[in-house]
C-alpha cells in the first residue's frame, strides 16, 4: 500500500448526511411539501396573499385593482405598452455566495406571481447538492408562460447565477425570452441619494412603511445554510425563508410604487424640483424631451437658492435647446446668472452662444463675454488656477471673435 493511498478518499464523492427525518418535520411545522422525484427531493412552500393583505401602508386589494403594468415607467425606450400584471413573474434567490459563478448554488428560489385576486409565492428549497435539478425543473414548470421577470438587482446577480445553474445541470433556463425589470436599476433612477442606501429593505422602509423585526441579515444566510448541511437541522432557516418571502412581496408592491409615482405626478405638480429633475431625466433618456420640458417648467421657479434648483435649470436649458427653442433657453440659462462660480460661467458663455449663433446679437453676446471675464478676474470666482487658465482662454477666443464681426 502506497503511503499516499490515504488521498484517494479526498478524490471520492461524498454524500452530505442530510436528515430527511428532520427536513419532513420542519416541513410540516412551517406549512411546506416535501415533493419526491426520480430525480431527487425538494421542498417547497406555498404562500397566499388575500386582498386583505396589507404591505405597511398598502394594500394589495388597491394594488390589483390596476390589473395593467405601464412598461413604460420602467424601461428607457418609448412605446412599451401595458402588459397585464399576470403576465409578470417575481423572483429572488438566496444563495451559497455572493459569486455568479459554478460554485454557487441557490439554495432557496422564491418565485412570486398573480393570479386571479390573490398573489402567490412558492419557495423552493434545496435540501442537498444532488436534489437540484428536479428544483430547477419545477421552478421552469412555474414560470412558464409569464413574460416579464421582475427582481432586485437580478440582472447583476440572480439571473446570471440561476441561468448558471441551468447550464450547468444542462437545462434550459426559463429566463432567456423574458423580459427583465430590475427594480434597483429604477429605484436608483428615481430615488438616488434621497435615503441612506438603495437596499431593499431602506426602500421598503421609506416607501411602503415596512418595518422588519428580527430579520435575517442577508450575509448571515449563506452560513445558516452550511450549518444546516453540517448539522442536518433546518429549523434556522425558517427565518431565511420568511425574509425571501417578504423580498418576493416587496418587489410587487415596489413596482406599483414606481409606476404610482409616475402616473401621480402630473397631478401633484411633479411633487419637487428634485423629483421633476429625476422624472424629466428618465423622460431624456426615452428620447421624450417635450415631456421633459413640461416637468421640469411646471417646478423651474427661477429662484436658485438650492443645488438641486440649479440642476433642474440646467436640465431645462438643455432640452430647450435641443428642441430649438433658443429664446426660451436663452430665458432659463440667464437665471442661472445668479449662481457663483464655474456655474455663473456657464449660464453666461451659454447665453452668449445663443446670442451669436442663434439670434445674431453680438453686442449683447459680447458684453456677456465681458461680463464673465470681470467676473473671472474678481475674487468671487474662486477657481483653482487651471480652471481659471481654462476659462480665460476660452472667453478670450469668444471675446476676439465677436469684436471681428462687430467691425
Amino acid at each position: 500500500m502506497s503511503k499516499f493511498d490515504f488521498l484517494d478518499r479526498f478524490h471520492k464523492e461524498q454524500k452530505l448526511d442530510v436528515d430527511r427525518v428532520a427536513l419532513r418535520d420542519f416541513a410540516s411545522e412551517i406549512g411546506g411539501n416535501i415533493v419526491t422525484t426520480p430525480g431527487g427531493t425538494y421542498l417547497e412552500i406555498v404562500t397566499e396573499f388575500t386582498t386583505k393583505f396589507l404591505h405597511g401602508v398598502k394594500a394589495l386589494q388597491t394594488l390589483l385593482a390596476k390589473r395593467a403594468v405601464s412598461l413604460d415607467c420602467f424601461e428607457t425606450t418609448s412605446g412599451n405598452g401595458n402588459i397585464d400584471i399576470e403576465q409578470f413573474v417575481f423572483v429572488d434567490a438566496e444563495t451559497t455566495g455572493l459569486s455568479t459563478t459554478a460554485g454557487t448554488v441557490a439554495f432557496l428560489i422564491g418565485v412570486g406571481y398573480v393570479e386571479g385576486d390573490c398573489f402567490k409565492v412558492h419557495q423552493f428549497f434545496l435540501p442537498d447538492y444532488a436534489d437540484e435539478p428536479p428544483m430547477l425543473e419545477a421552478v421552469a414548470d412555474l414560470v412558464d408562460g409569464k413574460t416579464v421577470v421582475v427582481s432586485f438587482n437580478g440582472k447583476a446577480f440572480d439571473l446570471p447565477l440561476l441561468e448558471a445553474r441551468y447550464v450547468v445541470q444542462r437545462m434550459t433556463t426559463p429566463f432567456a425570452d423574458m423580459r427583465h425589470l430590475d427594480l434597483l436599476h429604477v429605484s436608483r433612477r428615481f430615488w438616488r441619494g434621497r435615503f441612506v442606501d438603495n437596499t431593499l429593505q431602506t426602500l421598503e422602509k421609506e416607501l411602503l412603511s415596512v418595518y422588519r423585526y428580527n430579520d435575517t441579515p442577508s450575509y448571515l444566510i449563506p452560513q445558516l445554510f452550511f450549518d444546516y448541511l453540517r448539522t442536518g437541522e433546518p429549523e434556522p432557516l425558517a427565518g431565511v425563508m420568511l425574509h425571501n418571502r417578504l423580498d418576493i412581496v416587496t418587489l410587487l408592491f415596489l413596482m406599483n410604487t414606481v409606476q404610482t409615482y409616475l402616473e401621480d405626478a402630473p397631478r401633484f405638480d411633479y411633487y419637487s424640483p428634485l423629483d421633476a429633475l429625476m422624472i424629466a431625466k428618465h423622460l431624456t433618456r426615452k428620447g421624450e424631451i417635450e415631456a421633459a420640458v413640461e416637468v421640469a417648467s411646471r417646478q423651474f421657479s427661477g429662484k436658485m437658492k438650492h443645488d438641486t434648483e440649479l440642476s433642474l435649470a440646467v436640465h431645462l436649458y438643455r432640452s430647450q435647446k435641443r428642441l430649438g427653442r433658443h429664446e426660451e433657453a436663452l430665458a432659463t440659462v440667464m437665471f442661472l446668472r445668479q449662481a457663483k462660480g464655474e456655474t455663473k460661467l456657464f449660464a453666461l458663455e451659454e447665453a452668449a452662444k445663443i446670442l451669436e449663433h442663434r439670434l445674431r446679437n453680438y453686442p449683447q453676446a459680447s458684453q456677456l463675454v465681458l461680463e464673465a471675464l470681470e467676473y473671472l478676474d474678481g475674487p468671487l470666482a474662486d477657481l483653482p488656477p487651471k480652471r481659471l487658465s481654462v476659462w480665460y482662454d476660452a472667453l478670450q477666443k469668444r471675446r476676439q471673435r465677436l469684436l471681428q464681426r462687430l467691425k
